[in-house]
């Protein structure tokens, strides 16, 4: 995962080995004419306790017994600080040579070489990411030196490594054609590997700002982690004269493993969405994010500590991230398959690289390039899992429009029939005395509302609300258009009367949902106003010439309850110009806390206010007023409202 910078092989093994080993006396590394590349990984002795050798010459003085060999084939020393290492050369050939000693390891603090030729310092040189270019004998992505040696000659040579962190001293020796060689061959290996990445992140980041999907962007910045951990591990940011030591060789290393370690548990969580499917794992993944968190302190400002902590969490935060992916095929996820075959190659080029290392796989370059192989063909399989991912959020995404548009068809139909099923405008006699606004919630809604004209001279009027929003209440707003049609038969002048008997057809024919109701006779001709309510907020009347409000209230249930309920009805006088004002609770809904305990006062309030106006302007100023009083301009119910001039 993110923590692969010190390439962990079980160096407790090894130094269990190394403690075993018996001493053992330099045995010289011929270079002949015939070779160009040397490993010398077992030619190398290691001094014991060498945290406690302060100089050159106190290793020089350390007695045959206490160099050993350092425990054969291995490239990791462990989380030791210091550790001094040393070899014999040999010319065996006719010509002098000049050999490259290369420490393929970019992040050693601090590497002193010191070459003897008959007990006589030949050269002294230093190397390592805390020393800038300018101060390396040469610039490189990792440390390298220069061995000059004649024919025939002997040379001893000490490397004295210091580190805040684990010491890594895979050793090759070159010659001069064959280090060029080497060299071009892995630049160009790094640029093909690096574009790769590059093109996986614009393609990853691409996916984020079409689909806007969260667990794109942290599998990017994953990728853009990774990627930058691998230029800071590989030595290539020490060819930047301002960042290619210090900090940004180290701490800043630490730093950004540990986000790579955060970005691929956050894009675990998202993709296979362990809060819903694995509540108990989905725990430890947060806590190894938090853990991951809390490390970017000793990351920064404490590395020696940074790198054990980061180690904790990566193991842990590994495991857990393999583990959602084998319960994600035991559940049967989307690309769960695919996810684990991305950690398993991950995990190859870790062995892979583990085994080239020990000489058990020949090859060099899997040797140097084995985890970093493996990270790659995991972030590709885990980019081809994201594609697959995409493709099927778009075909599930090109489903859902065609469903939409095939319910937004049938909604448009339901609109019609509901238009059809509450009129546009008043009975023709009462049609400049009656104002009308209805704005369901979405397409259609649950409120309902009729006129039924009795004669030239009354008008009654009915306002109903059904529990609910969208289609369901729209349906049973049917339902009560029928039962209105039903009660009306058996006398339209009682409004007690027709409550009732919508009361028990309601309850017959409507499940599970209630409805409020209102039910007025206007008598235009004797000033009269006979009402009735079940469960409805009350009609309002405005009296112009004393600028009062009178709210005309009835004690009634909501219809639907009980079918052998029996509504009273009320009557009140008006005079010519009154104004009647029947409504629906969708008016309050929306509002703040505040407002909604008081949503009657701000009607009330709004409905004076525009009393001075002509009938249209006040039914506009007061659904602005209400629109004004909401957080949002959306409604969160039906509205209907009705404003009648007496």
């Amino acid at each position: 995962m993110a923590i692969r910078k010190h390439k962990i092989i079980p160096y407790l093994v090894l130094s269990a080995l190394t403690a075993m080993a018996e001493p053992i006396a330099a045995r010289p590394i011929s270079i002949d004419a015939h070779t160009n590349i040397y490993p010398i990984q077992t030619d190398v002795l290691l001094a014991a306790d060498s945290v406690q050798i302060d100089s050159i010459d106190t290793a020089r003085s350390l007695p045959a017994d206490r160099w050993q060999a350092a425990a054969e084939n291995s490239l990791n020393l462990g989380p030791v600080n210091r550790a001094w290492l040393k070899f014999t050369l040999r010319n065996d050939g006719a010509a002098p040579e000049i050999l490259y000693l290369e420490s393929a390891t970019a992040w050693i603090d601090r590497l002193d070489m010191y070459v003897f030729q008959a007990n006589t310092l030949r050269t002294h040189q230093k190397n390592g990411d805390l020393l800038p270019a300018d101060l390396k004998p040469l610039v490189y992505r990792n440390p390298v030196f220069e061995i000059s040696i004649d024919p025939g000659a002997t040379v001893d040579v000490y490397l004295d490594y210091n580190s805040r962190g684990t010491i890594s001293a895979p050793l090759t020796i070159y010659k001069s054609q064959a280090f060029q060689h080497q060299a071009l061959i892995e630049y160009v290996l790094l640029g093909t590997y690096f574009g790769i990445f590059v093109a996986l992140f614009l393609f990853n980041i691409s996916l984020y700002f079409t689909d806007k999907e969260r667990g794109f962007l942290y599998y990017s910045l994953y990728i853009l982690a990774i990627m930058t951990y691998y230029v800071i591990a590989t030595g290539l940011l020490s060819h930047v004269e301002s960042f290619g030591h210090g900090f940004w060789m180290n701490e800043f290393m630490l730093v950004v493993a540990n986000a790579a370690g955060i970005m691929i548990l956050l894009f675990v969580r998202k993709f296979f969405s362990t809060r819903a499917h694995m509540h108990v794992l989905d725990r430890f993944l947060r806590f190894f994010i938090g853990l991951h968190l809390l490390a970017f302190i000793p990351a920064a400002f404490f590395y020696h500590y940074g790198v054990m902590v980061i180690y904790l969490a990566g193991i842990g935060s590994t495991l857990c991230a393999l583990l959602a992916g084998v319960i994600a095929i035991r559940l049967d996820l989307p690309q769960s398959r695919l996810y684990v075959i991305a950690w398993a190659l991950f995990f190859l080029g870790l062995i892979v690289e583990s085994l080239a290392s020990a000489a058990v796989l020949p090859s060099a370059l899997l040797a140097r390039f084995g985890l970093q192989a493996g990270t790659l063909l995991e972030a590709l399989i885990f980019s081809m899992a994201i594609g697959f991912r995409v493709r099927g959020l778009i075909r599930e995404k090109e489903r859902t429009q065609r469903k939409l548009q095939t319910v937004d068809r049938e909604m448009k139909l339901a609109r019609g029939i509901q238009d059809r099923i509450m009129p546009e405008k008043a009975p023709e006699n009462f049609r400049d005395q009656v104002y009308i606004t209805y704005k369901p919630l979405y397409d259609i809604g649950g409120d309902f509302y009729d006129f039924v004209a009795i004669d030239r001279h009354r008008l009654a009027v009915a306002v109903a609300d059904v529990s609910g929003h969208g289609i369901a209440a729209a349906l049973d707003s049917s339902t009560v258009k029928i039962a209105l049609a039903t009660a009306i038969q058996s006398g339209a002048e009682k409004p007690d009367r027709v409550l009732t008997d919508m009361g028990r057809f309601i309850s017959r024919h409507v499940d599970f949902r209630f409805v409020s109701a209102v039910y007025v006779l206007i008598d235009f001709e004797k000033s009269t106003i006979q009402y009735a309510t079940a469960g409805h907020p009350p009609a309002i009347l405005l009296r112009k010439q004393a600028m009062k409000l009178i709210e005309l209230e009835s004690d009634g249930p909501l219809l639907g309850i009980d079918p052998t309920t029996v509504y009273a009805s009320d009557t009140i006088n008006f005079q010519s110009g009154d104004r009647l004002f029947l409504y629906t609770d969708g008016v309050f809904e929306s509002l703040d806390e505040r407002l909604e305990r008081n949503g009657l006062e701000l009607l009330l309030n709004a409905i004076i206010n525009c009393a001075q106006q002509s009938p249209g302007e006040c039914q506009s100023s007061i659904l602005e007023h209400i629109r004004q009083a909401r957080p949002a301009d959306d409604h969160a119910d039906d509205i209907t409202f009705l404003q009648i001039v007496l």
